[in-house]
């Protein structure tokens, strides 16, 4: 009897070893800013939006792996298109401008976002693996207008979630040490509430893949 709980024991202490042996913590993130400069006569004006996106995972195995990203944003960070054949991409740049200049037009806006997610790779190879991120997010917008005195007062605070899933690719490097990660759009379900009102909501359910909605960040493997 001994020797079969001594035998199971090994076995799990020997499984458990090659789980390990092939898991490896990771960590990367993306970063992003926008400066506007706008001229009017002899006055020109500056402003800049930015966010920092830091990300920390674990991959179990060949495919198994989570993690979470946290955002820290100000204004709107977003290079779109001028080209106003592209509504989506001219509208994306007009908002960030917009938000770039937020301390002339008297309005700031800062963001906060954390968002865990559960990977499947369901295709792992030397060079490149495609996966796909299961995700749930919970974020706030939080708004500050400036009044007649030249005072910054709040003006609302808004909720964030969202429950999405993301196809990905993973570009390896250096034997798989260093990568090129991207997101291509999500398939899911969006929600935007006003703090403390339970009668002020919008919510959305959607698909969306293009090349405009691409997000590239960098991963470093342990």
């Amino acid at each position: 009897m001994k020797k079969t709980i001594f035998a199971l024991a090994a076995a799990s202490v020997m499984m458990f070893a090659a789980q390990t042996a092939s898991a490896q913590l990771f960590f990367g993130g993306s970063i992003g800013f926008t400066t506007t400069s706008v001229t009017a006569g002899n006055r020109t004006d500056n402003g800049t939006s930015y966010k920092f996106s830091p990300e920390i995972g674990y991959q179990i195995n060949d495919n198994i792996a989570f993690g979470a990203v946290v955002t820290i944003q100000r204004g709107l960070p977003y290079v779109g298109s001028f080209d106003t054949n592209d509504l989506k991409g001219f509208g994306t740049a007009y908002a960030s401008m917009q938000a770039d200049m937020q301390d002339m037009n008297g309005q700031r806006f800062n963001g906060f976002r954390i968002a865990p997610y559960f990977r499947w790779i369901f295709l792992d190879t030397r060079r490149f693996d495609l996966f796909l991120d299961a995700t749930f997010s919970y974020g706030s917008l939080s708004q500050k207008v400036r009044d007649n005195n030249n005072i910054w007062q709040d003006n609302g605070k808004y909720n964030l979630l969202e429950i999405a899933a993301r196809p990905g690719f993973r570009l390896k490097f250096d034997g798989g040490r260093f990568s090129i990660v991207g997101r291509l759009g999500s398939l899911g379900y969006q929600s935007l509430k006003l703090a403390g009102r339970t009668d002020q909501k919008i919510s959305r359910f959607g698909l969306d893949m293009d090349t405009n909605n691409l997000m590239l960040g960098f991963c470093i493997s342990l």
